[in-house]
């Protein structure tokens, strides 16, 4: 029971454990939801953004084109709305294919903006003829510009050939619109690293509830446990004290038999005792033969001495005063004979009634000797379980 209770306390501390840490594994679920929420939310925001931009039933160039982070506003000032023109010669305003062999080169040490953006060829002349300075030079380096050239800074500047030029303050729309393909793609990185996250805390959070559930199955096992070893305690107490109570009325039994046992042997010593008596008794008295023989031979002298019956009148009174005492004796022995034989034959039959309860006894006692070591032994069974 000791055993099972303190399972029971541990299944109780493991189970306020599991729910504790599927408590604590459901804010980091909340956290990459919130977090997947407000990437896909603002990707959803700049698709829109984006797709109000386009031509209707055309694709606008903007979306083939790959650039550099932080270089989206020179792009921007270097093509401005053209960028929402598509590549289809059906459109009304588009993009076409035109080889720009022949034209001159930017001033010397001027990097073409077309090392920072991937684009289809139809705006390869234009990223050629564009070079990217910085804020400083851009006015000073105007002046070499050839037909169809123009310098942007990273800024969003603008400086073209003709002597058109154009600072970035105010965010232009291709920019913009730059600035958020960039950052939708960015975005579409950053999902699939949400998604993930999203997926491990809820996976962390699936089995922090089934370690919680399983732990709550195991705290009730163990309850059940415990209620089921208290009931057996309760009911081995109970066998024991009833065992205890058995006990006491065998060992009461036992000894009231061991006095009727005593009370036995001493009836059937004073019953052997009398049976002896009687057989010596019947040893030492007389046969009645042998008084009949001498009662003959008196009579035969009374008859031999008739003729001298005067003078042995005194012995043949004497004589027959004797055989009457004689009989009478035989008489009496006869008598008594036959109450010695009818004692002995009782005595017989109360030894051998004695001597069959003496048995009984016998075997009631070595019953009665096995039962405390039965009691003992099933008292010590009940001990252990308990």
């Amino acid at each position: 029971v000791k055993d099972a209770e303190a399972a029971t306390l541990e299944a109780e501390r493991a189970n306020a454990a599991a729910r504790e840490a599927a408590g604590h594994a459901r804010e980091p679920l909340l956290d990459a939801e919130r977090a997947l929420g407000r990437i896909e939310t603002e990707a959803s925001t700049l698709v829109a953004i984006l797709a109000s931009a386009r031509v209707e039933g055309h694709t606008p160039v903007l979306d083939s084109v790959k650039v550099d982070s932080g270089f989206e506003a020179a792009l921007g000032a270097a093509f401005g709305d053209d960028l929402d023109a598509p590549v289809d010669p059906a459109a009304p305003m588009h993009w076409s294919l035109v080889d720009g062999e022949g034209d001159a080169a930017l001033p010397e040490g001027v990097e073409p903006l077309a090392t920072h953006v991937a684009a289809p060829a139809v705006l390869g002349r234009r990223l050629r003829l564009t070079g990217l300075v910085s804020r400083e030079d851009g006015a000073r380096l105007q002046a070499l510009l050839k037909p169809g050239q123009r310098l942007v800074s990273r800024e969003g500047d603008l400086w073209r050939w003709d002597g058109y030029a154009a600072a970035a303050d105010a965010p232009k729309a291709a920019a913009q619109r730059l600035a958020s393909q960039n950052r939708l793609a960015e975005l579409d990185g950053q999902m699939g690293g949400a998604r993930e996250n999203v997926a491990t805390a809820k996976a962390a959070l699936d089995a922090a509830t089934a370690a919680a559930r399983s732990a709550e199955e195991a705290e009730k096992t163990a309850r059940d446990t415990w209620r089921h070893a208290q009931r057996e305690l309760d009911q081995a107490r109970s066998a024991l004290a009833n065992a205890e109570r058995e006990l006491n009325r065998t060992a009461a039994r036992r000894s009231a038999l061991a006095e009727a046992q005593a009370r036995l042997a001493s009836g059937i010593a004073e019953s052997e005792a009398g049976r002896d008596a009687a057989r010596a008794s019947l040893t030492n008295t007389p046969a009645p033969e042998s008084f009949a023989e001498r009662l003959g031979e008196s009579r035969n002298r009374v008859g031999a001495d008739r003729t001298a019956l005067a003078e042995a009148r005194a012995d043949f009174d004497g004589l027959a005063r004797e055989a009457q005492v004689r009989r009478n004796r035989l008489a009496a022995i006869a008598v008594e004979r036959k109450t010695w034989t009818e004692r002995a034959a009782n005595a017989e039959a109360q030894i051998a009634t004695l001597t069959t309860r003496r048995g009984e006894a016998d075997e009631e006692k070595t019953r009665l000797s096995e039962e405390p070591a039965r009691i003992e032994e099933r008292r010590q069974s009940l001990l252990s379980e308990i």
